[in-house]
């Protein structure tokens, strides 16, 4: 009998733990008693640091997923004023960046079956449940998972019909579905297109072309515009696009002929472009060739002035980043950011020869381990040593390991020192909706080994808060604590940071690239300093189906 026989309603469990401990769906009554509480938790006033939490979902929900996981683990290190607070969004969203984004089973577990728990009714559990048996699959526990799709037929048939559960289940079954994503012999990877946010704003947007562009409509119709001397302007009016005046709904494609570049706001971008209203304001979605698209990040991360083995390496790193986040991001909007939020890219105007050649050379060519693609984070000056991934993001790779970086040693970047007044820093954490004023001292608590803080403690006049190192860094402005590596003491109504290192300090740094580079060390014998655990494989590799089979 096939696994997809055993799923007809039941009783509905889950198991929690191996001391083998079972949560039952509530009957009726008890929902409506659970429910009611949730309304009235609801209703509650909204405190201080139920914001953050719903800082970390927005987050999430634009898919910065460090980020919110960095605001997440903020949440548990300030136990007494969350134990209690913690919102049905806190665990869904530490689930979902574990279950879809890091891979770790075992932390997407432990959140998910928090939220089944403590909240059996809320009105996303159905996807919680979903979301988990894929997990359970992936673990290879086909009998949790079919607990988890038990409770999805029993308990909501609409969507479990709407969604060809049965389907999937058979497609699992026979081999024509993975819940792992991120095998590099993926049919995703043969000829990938990124979409890539290259704006966001509430205000007109201008394009243009020399020639003529075509214009799609969400409703499918077409419309010609052969104006080459006159821009075209888009902006937003009662939540739909304005076109020249005209409305255009929801989302206009532009596509220009003879493979001309389209300028958005004087900006020229290879590929098409895609233009959506979204809460009132104009989302600008270049999607274009992979490839093309490296041509116009490697010249904005680093100076393509570098050494070639340096833009080669590079090349790789960002273009295994890339893959990864367009694979994670399939079903959303766009796949990464133009800016630093992901990988600073700057269309047409940046590319220049040097990176170009640095792309083609290694075309293909990705970081991967066991078989899947690496999460290539980098930075710019590791400070002398890497970090952790664990030490920076808790529950992240194992493989992105910490390593003695002498290279980046009294290179730009390796130290740094900021004085802020203590009213900017207060201004600064109240923009995440942090109850924090009057503060007294700002003390590192934990560090790892590399010296990066930890855990840092708040100290005002009658309370604590604590945040990471990396969240503090993030709040206050990465420009201004360039990392959590520092000594801080305070001077009147300013405070001095003094530190080591640019970034967040996990995977590559950019700086020691430039320096192994120089001492005649190759692209691939750099990119294996950085990430050890890795190796340099060509994506859609039959031979990497074998190694990670």
């Amino acid at each position: 009998m096939t696994f997809s026989a055993f799923i007809k309603p039941s009783v509905c469990y889950i198991e929690k733990n191996d001391n083998d401990f079972w949560l039952r769906i509530m009957d009726k009554k008890k929902k409506t008693i659970r429910f009611l509480c949730l309304l009235f938790l609801i209703a509650a006033p909204v405190s201080a640091e139920n914001d953050l939490q719903q800082i970390a979902s927005d987050y999430l929900k634009n898919g910065r997923y460090l980020e919110a996981l960095s605001f997440y683990k903020d949440i548990e290190m300030n136990t007494d004023k969350w134990q209690d607070k913690k919102t049905a969004s806190y665990y869904k969203g530490l689930g979902d960046i574990y279950f879809e984004y890091l891979g770790n089973d075992k932390e997407a577990v432990l959140a998910y079956l928090e939220f089944i728990e403590k909240f059996p009714d809320a009105p996303e559990i159905y996807r919680v449940y979903h979301n988990l048996a894929k997990v359970y699959l992936r673990l290879g526990q086909k009998e949790k998972a079919k607990n988890c799709y038990q409770c999805l037929a029993l308990n909501f048939s609409d969507y479990y019909e709407n969604n060809s559960i049965e389907k999937e289940l058979t497609d699992y079954e026979e081999g024509k579905a993975s819940v792992d994503k991120t095998l590099i012999y993926s049919d995703f990877m043969s000829s990938p297109r990124i979409r890539v946010l290259v704006l966001q704003s509430e205000d007109p947007v201008i394009f243009s072309l020399e020639g003529c562009i075509n214009l799609f409509f969400d409703n499918g119709s077409k419309e010609i515009i052969v104006t080459p001397e006159i821009d075209t302007v888009f902006s937003v009016r009662d939540g739909a696009l304005i076109v020249d005046n005209l409305p255009a709904g929801q989302l206009v494609k532009l596509k220009a002929d003879n493979e001309q570049n389209i300028k958005v706001n004087g900006l020229s971008y290879r590929g098409e472009i895609g233009v959506r209203a979204v809460d009132g304001q104009i989302f600008v979605v270049n999607s274009l060739d992979l490839e093309e698209y490296l041509y116009g990040v490697i010249p904005r991360e680093i100076s393509p002035s570098w050494p070639e083995q340096a833009l080669k390496t590079q090349a790789v790193a960002a273009r295994t980043y890339a893959l990864y986040h367009m694979i994670k991001r399939k079903h959303e909007m766009y796949d990464v950011f133009s800016t630093t939020s992901s990988q600073v890219y700057g269309g047409k105007v940046s590319e220049h020869p040097s990176a170009i050649r640095a792309v083609d050379k290694t075309k293909g060519e990705v970081l991967t381990c066991k078989g899947r693609l690496v999460l290539a984070l980098y930075h710019a000056n590791s400070g002398g040593k890497t970090e952790q991934m664990e030490n920076v993001w808790p529950g992240g790779f194992t493989y992105l390991k910490s390593v003695e970086d002498d290279f980046s040693i009294k290179r730009p970047g390796y130290s740094w020192n900021k004085k802020l007044e203590t009213m900017e820093i207060e201004k600064c954490l109240k923009k995440f909706d942090l109850d924090i004023s009057s503060i007294v001292d700002i003390v590192p608590v934990e560090r790892a080994e590399s010296g990066r803080i930890k855990k840092l403690e708040i100290i005002q006049d009658n309370k604590s808060f604590f945040l990471s190192g990396n969240s503090f860094r993030l709040m206050v402005g990465p420009a201004k604590i360039k990392s959590s590596n520092f000594e801080v003491k305070k001077e009147k109504e300013k405070f001095c940071f003094l530190g080591t290192g640019y970034g967040h300090g996990v995977g590559m740094s950019q700086w020691g690239v430039n320096s192994m580079a120089k001492k005649g060390y190759d692209y691939r014998q750099i990119l294996k300093f950085y990430y050890p655990e890795a190796v340099i494989s060509k994506t859609g590799s039959s031979d990497q189906k074998k190694e990670a089979g």
